[in-house]
C-alpha cells in the first residue's frame, strides 16, 4: 500500500466530519455510483466548507492516479484501520461494503466516547467542586489556621504540621516541580518517539487495559484478513495487507513474523501461535480452518468472539468510572478532614479551655 508523498503535514478535520464525510460516501457507493462521481456529487450537496476542501484534496490525488486508500493519507483521524478498510474494499472490488462497515465501526466508536463522556460527567463535576473548595480552604483557611494556633502557643498535630510544611515548600519553590514535570514529560516523549515498539509492548502488558488493546486491534485485524480470504485474496497478501490496520506497534510486528514464517511453509496455527498463545481455544479454531479450507469463516468468528469480549471490557470500565472518581474524592475530603478540620476542633477546645 502506497504512501502520499504530496503532503508532509495532516490536513486537520473534525472528528465528526470525517464520520459525516464516511457516511455520504457509503451511501452513494451503495447506490452504484464511481467514486468520482460519488465525490462530485458529495462536492455539491456539501455546505461545510472542511468538507468540501477534503473531497476537493481526495479529487486532486485521485486525478493525479492515486488510489482511495493512498488519497487519504496524512488526514486528520482517518488512521491505519480506516486506511486498510478502504484498501481492501478496492482490491475485493466492494468498497460500498467496506464503508459500510467502516462507517458502522465509527459509530460504535462514538456511541463509546458518548457513554464514557456521560458516566464521567457527574463523577468529576463533584470531584472538580471538591478540589476548588479544598484548594480554596487550604490556601484562605490554613494561614489563619497556623495564626490562630501561634496566638494560643499550641502546637498543631505532627501530620498538619508536616502538610503545612510541605504547602510553604511549593509555595516557594513551586518551579521546581513545574520543571520536574517537564522534564519527565519531555523524557516520555522522547523515549516514545525513540522506542515506539518498546512502548507499545508495554501497552499490551498492562493490567487489565493491555486486554482491551490487544483485544480492540485483534478483532480489526480478524475481520479485515476474513474479508480478504473470502474476496480470494491469498493469504499472504491478506496477512500483509491486514496487518498495516494495526495500530500497536508490537502487535503489527508479531503479525509480520508469522507472515515471515508463513512465507517458508509454515502453517498460519503455527506461525500467529505467539498471538494466540494465551487462547489456545481460538488457535483450535484456526488450525481447523486451516485443515478444514474455511480460514476466512474462522477468522470471522474470532473477529467476533474478540470483539464480544472488547465489549464486556469496555462496559466493565463504563461501570467502574463512576465508583472510582467518587472514592478518589472522599479520599481527598477524608485527608482535608483529618489534616484540618480535626486541628480546628482540637484548637476549638483548647480555647473553651482556657476560657472556661
Amino acid at each position: 500500500m502506497g504512501r502520499s508523498a504530496n503532503t508532509t503535514r495532516k490536513f486537520r478535520i473534525k472528528e465528526a466530519l470525517v464520520n459525516d464525510f464516511t457516511y455520504q460516501l457509503r451511501l452513494l457507493l451503495s447506490q452504484s455510483y464511481l467514486i468520482q462521481e460519488s465525490l462530485h456529487l458529495m462536492s455539491s450537496f456539501n455546505t461545510h466548507p472542511r468538507i468540501k476542501k477534503l473531497i476537493q484534496l481526495i479529487m486532486n490525488r485521485l486525478e493525479k492516479g492515486l488510489s482511495l486508500a493512498d488519497s487519504l493519507d496524512q488526514i486528520q483521524y482517518i488512521d491505519r484501520f480506516y486506511i486498510t478498510m478502504v484498501h481492501t474494499g478496492e482490491l475485493s472490488g466492494n468498497l460500498a461494503l467496506q464503508m459500510t462497515k467502516l462507517w458502522e465501526h465509527l459509530e460504535k466508536k462514538r456511541l463509546y466516547r458518548q457513554k464514557l463522556s456521560k458516566a464521567s460527567l457527574y463523577p468529576t463535576l463533584v470531584f472538580s467542586v471538591t478540589l476548588v473548595a479544598g484548594i480554596a480552604f487550604i490556601v484562605f483557611a490554613v494561614p489563619m489556621l497556623v495564626n490562630f494556633a501561634q496566638s494560643l502557643q499550641v502546637t498543631l498535630p505532627a501530620s498538619t504540621q508536616r502538610v503545612i510544611t510541605l504547602l510553604n515548600w511549593l509555595h516557594e519553590f513551586y518551579m521546581i516541580p513545574l520543571a520536574g514535570i517537564t522534564l519527565i514529560l519531555l523524557i516520555f516523549g522522547w523515549f516514545y518517539r525513540r522506542f515506539p515498539y518498546l512502548v507499545d509492548y508495554w501497552k499490551c502488558s498492562l493490567p487489565y487495559f493491555g486486554k482491551i488493546i490487544v483485544e480492540r486491534d485483534m478483532a480489526l485485524f480478524c475481520q479485515q484478513i476474513s474479508f480478504l480470504l473470502s474476496s480470494h485474496i491469498s493469504l499472504q497478501d491478506s496477512l500483509s495487507i491486514a496487518s498495516f490496520s494495526i495500530q500497536n506497534r508490537y502487535l503489527r510486528e508479531q503479525i509480520e513474523i508469522g507472515s515471515a514464517q508463513l512465507s517458508f511453509g509454515n502453517p498460519i496455527s503455527s506461525s500467529l501461535q505467539p498471538l494466540f498463545r494465551k487462547h489456545p481455544f481460538l488457535l483450535t479454531a484456526l488450525k481447523t480452518g486451516e485443515e478444514s479450507n474455511r480460514l476466512a469463516e474462522n477468522f470471522a468468528y474470532l473477529s467476533v468472539h474478540y470483539q464480544q469480549t472488547l465489549q464486556v471490557n469496555q462496559d466493565r470500565v463504563l461501570v467502574l468510572i463512576e465508583p472510582i472518581m467518587l472514592l478518589t474524592t472522599g479520599l481527598f475530603v477524608f485527608l482535608i478532614i483529618v489534616h484540618f478540620y480535626l486541628p480546628i476542633f482540637q484548637l476549638m477546645n483548647q480555647v473553651d479551655f482556657l476560657n472556661p
